[in-house]
C-alpha cells in the first residue's frame, strides 16, 4: 500500500455493453476503480445484469445516466427512478449519482435528489474514435482532482483508459471514484471536478 499524491476520477458512460466486459477484468487486474453511469435499457439486459454485477463486486461505483439517453425533460425524472430502481434489483444498491444525459442541467436534476455529477475533462471519444487522440486528449490536460469523461462502449476507448492508467500512475496519479474525488457532496449541486489535494487515501499499486 503506498500514498496518492494526486487523484483522479475515470468515468465511463452509455453502457454496459459487451465492450466493458473484459475492461472489467483488466480494471480487477490493475486495482483501478472507477464510476460507471448507466443506461437503464441496457443495465436491464443480460449483459449489463452480468457487468453491473462485477462492477458492485469489484468496488467499482455505478451512476444513474437516464434509461434510454433521449434527453426528454419531461420524462427524466421517471427515467432517473426507473434506472435507479434497475440498478438496485440487480445489486442490491442504489446509484451512486446521476450524469444527466448531455450533461444537461434542469430544475428535474436539481430536484432530483441525487449528487450531479459532470466533468472537467471531455476525451471526447466519442467524436475521435481514435485511441491516439483520447490518449493524448487526457494527458495533455489532467490535474488532481480532475473528472474525466469516457464512454466504455468503444473498443478504442478502453484502450486509451488503459494507456492513460499506465501513464498517469507513472506521474503519480492513483484513480479513484466521484465519491472519493469530492469533499463536498450536496444532492442536487452539479461537481465537474473534485478535491484537488488526496486526504490520506490508502491505495493499492500495480
Amino acid at each position: 500500500m503506498a500514498v496518492a499524491s494526486k487523484w483522479v476520477a475515470l468515468t465511463f458512460d452509455d453502457g454496459p455493453k459487451a465492450t466493458v466486459k473484459p475492461f472489467l477484468e483488466e480494471l480487477k487486474r490493475r486495482s483501478v476503480r472507477a464510476t460507471f453511469f448507466v443506461l437503464g435499457q441496457l443495465a436491464e439486459t443480460k449483459t449489463g445484469k452480468e457487468a453491473l454485477t462485477q462492477m458492485a463486486r469489484d468496488g467499482h461505483e455505478i451512476g444513474n445516466h437516464s434509461y434510454d439517453h433521449t434527453g426528454d425533460p419531461k420524462a427524466l425524472a421517471k427515467q432517473i427512478v426507473r434506472t435507479n430502481n434497475i440498478v438496485r434489483s440487480i445489486t442490491g444498491r442504489d446509484t451512486t449519482s446521476l450524469r444527466p444525459p448531455y450533461g444537461k442541467l434542469s430544475e428535474t436534476t436539481k430536484n432530483s435528489g441525487d449528487l450531479v455529477v459532470l466533468w472537467s475533462i471531455d476525451s471526447l471519444d466519442w467524436k475521435t474514435r481514435n485511441t491516439d487522440a483520447i490518449v493524448s486528449k487526457v494527458l495533455k490536460n489532467v490535474k488532481s482532482g480532475d473528472i474525466v469523461l469516457m464512454h466504455d462502449i468503444y473498443e478504442t476507448t478502453t484502450a486509451a483508459a488503459s494507456r492513460i492508467i499506465t501513464d498517469l500512475r507513472k506521474k503519480g496519479f492513483t484513480f479513484v471514484t466521484v465519491s472519493e474525488i469530492l469533499q463536498e457532496k450536496t444532492p442536487g449541486k452539479a461537481y465537474a471536478s473534485g478535491t484537488k489535494e488526496v486526504r490520506t487515501l490508502k491505495v493499492p499499486w500495480e
